[in-house]
Parts: structure tokens; C-alpha cells; sequence
């Protein structure tokens, strides 16, 4: 088994994320570990003000957003 943790900019372009991909499929036993996207930490801060203050409309809008930035993700690129 060998662990691989990938963040930064390894997983920021599609390109990146395929050469992670890559990398993952040439190890036997893989664990793939996937820090957070460009952003999604600042998302979460701010989802969780809104929802603590009772904006719905404005916990959906971040809802959304984190929903497209991991529509994309090292995972799916891995079942290629």
C-alpha cells in the first residue's frame, strides 16, 4: 500500500488532476488523499456565517458553488 496526497496546485486544472490520476493508477494499492480545492475553505467559513445567521438564500448560493468547484474531481478522472 502507499498513501498519495495531492492539494494545491496538482489538483487545480484538469490537466493536474489527470497526472494525479496517472500517478495513482501506476501504485498497487493506492490510497489517494485530495486536500481542499482553491477556495473551498473560504466557502465553508463562509456557508457556515450564513447558516449560523439564518440566510437560506445565501447557504443555497454556497451550497452551489462547492456543489460545481467538486463536479469535476480527481475521483472521477481515477475511474478512467
Amino acid at each position: 500500500m502507499r498513501i498519495l496526497k495531492f492539494g494545491g496546485t496538482s489538483v487545480a486544472t484538469s490537466e493536474g488532476r489527470a497526472a494525479c490520476a496517472r500517478l495513482g493508477r501506476s501504485v498497487d494499492s493506492p490510497v489517494v488523499v485530495v486536500s481542499a480545492f482553491d477556495g473551498v475553505t473560504e466557502i465553508l467559513d463562509d456557508l457556515s456565517r450564513a447558516a449560523a445567521a439564518g440566510n437560506r438564500r445565501l447557504v443555497g448560493q454556497h451550497l452551489s458553488t462547492l456543489r460545481a468547484k467538486h463536479d469535476h474531481p480527481l475521483l472521477g478522472e481515477l475511474e478512467r
